[in-house]
């Protein structure tokens, strides 16, 4: 298999399906994406989570975009909680929440 490394703006992805560590979590890109799913999620479940932070992740390059998997940092009334997201984003932009779990708190 052959391995193609792709450079955009700050954001370098290696082309075999695997999964990356997001490295700077504090990328305003990332943050977006957090703040999209915990949104969306708000949405879908009619809860009123606060995004509070990426605390980490990782990114797969798919044929027609980007799969997110993020633990995101949300406030629940006055309570800091875990969850992990999945998102994909398309090469178009569009974004999609595919999965948004409790995991700690």
């Amino acid at each position: 298999m052959a391995i193609v490394e792709v450079n955009v703006g700050n954001w370098r992805a290696t082309l075999t399906g695997v999964w990356e560590p997001i490295i700077d979590v504090k990328n305003p890109h990332v943050l977006e994406i957090g703040e999209f799913a915990v949104t969306e999620h708000n949405k879908e479940a009619k809860t009123h989570l606060k995004f509070k932070s990426v605390v980490r992740g990782a990114t797969q390059i798919v044929a027609a975009g980007v799969n997110y998997l993020l633990v995101v940092a949300a406030m629940d009334g006055g309570v800091t909680k875990y969850y992990e997201a999945g998102v994909y984003e398309s090469c178009m932009g569009y974004k999609k929440l595919t999965s948004f779990n409790n995991i700690l708190g």
